[in-house]
């Protein structure tokens, strides 16, 4: 038979748990993972924990106001993470520069489009009226051409003998 008492006291004892996660153990990692990778010939300096200054802040934007009780992971890692989000936010202001640019020039395209446009409408319109004036110089000068004929014809009746 099971002895249930030794189960009650280890339920009655409290349990402590262990952090799962501890920023030295990480840093004991890394320093262990980059001591196993050193390239043959070159020497890479690590410096011990207490020689690690506390990092200072990044600039964060006027829209963001600095965490107070934040550990200093979290705190550079939102830093970071605001950092990357306002240089997006930059990209895509210059972006809309470049659009507001392109639009610029496609207004002056488009003005210089309708000087174009009004000068062959003035050039279509002069082409009108020079055929005008051809039209009505030829008809008076059909005009002209049969009033002579006429006079000729009459002057020549009337010489004729009869």
């Amino acid at each position: 038979m099971v002895n249930i008492s030794k189960f009650r006291r280890q339920a009655e004892t409290p349990v402590q748990a262990e952090p799962i996660f501890s920023v030295e153990g990480l840093e004991a990692d890394i320093r262990e993972v980059v001591a196993e990778s050193r390239p043959v010939g070159r020497t890479i300096d690590i410096l011990a924990e207490e020689d690690y200054a506390p990092r200072q802040a990044l600039a964060l934007p006027s829209y963001i106001t600095p965490a107070e009780g934040v550990s200093e992971t979290g705190r550079l890692t939102a830093e970071v993470a605001v950092q990357q989000y306002e240089e997006t936010a930059k990209s895509i202001e210059q972006m809309a520069e470049q659009l507001i640019d392109m639009q610029r020039r496609m207004d002056q395209e488009t003005q210089a489009v309708h000087q174009v446009i009004e000068r062959i409408r003035e050039t279509a319109q002069m082409a009108r009226d020079e055929g005008k004036a051809a039209y009505e110089r030829i008809i008076t000068m059909a005009k002209t051409t049969e009033q002579v004929r006429l006079a000729c014809e009459d002057m020549r009746l009337k010489m004729a003998p009869q």
